[in-house]
């Protein structure tokens, strides 16, 4: 599960693990692509596992002198609440430092692509 996964990678930051392994989800990995080519993340590989054929996603996590890269990796949209937007309600996060990821029709995006693209849909997660 997609909440799941990016409680996982937020404690691995404050562990200082250099890595992740999670699960395969396709929601899940594409969410952590969009946050990867923001650069708050580094490698992201799907990979299988050869004895149980199951999948999972590794991810390396970017530090700067020993500070991660992601400060702040907050879920918004959770199982028992779902939160929707409009494009015309996305704004910019932070200044423009931080990036909302949000589920679209069209696929996994930040939000300003979402509004370049002029697309709504259900906010998943604030990186910061």
């Amino acid at each position: 599960m997609i909440y799941n996964d990016l409680t996982k990678i937020r404690n691995a930051y404050t562990a200082k693990h250099e890595q992740v392994i999670l699960p395969y989800s396709k929601l899940t990995f594409n969410v952590i692509k969009v946050i990867s080519k923001k650069g708050y993340t580094g490698e992201v590989k799907k990979d299988k596992d050869k004895n149980s054929n199951k999948e999972y996603i590794k991810v390396n996590l970017k530090y700067n002198d020993g500070v991660p890269f992601i400060h702040l990796l907050k879920i918004i949209s959770k199982p028992g609440q779902r939160i929707y937007t409009q494009y015309s309600n996305l704004r910019k996060y932070r200044q423009g430092f931080g990036d909302i990821i949000i589920s679209t029709s069209k696929g996994i995006m930040t939000g300003e692509e979402a509004q370049k693209n002029k697309l709504g849909g259900e906010i998943i997660c604030e990186v910061f």
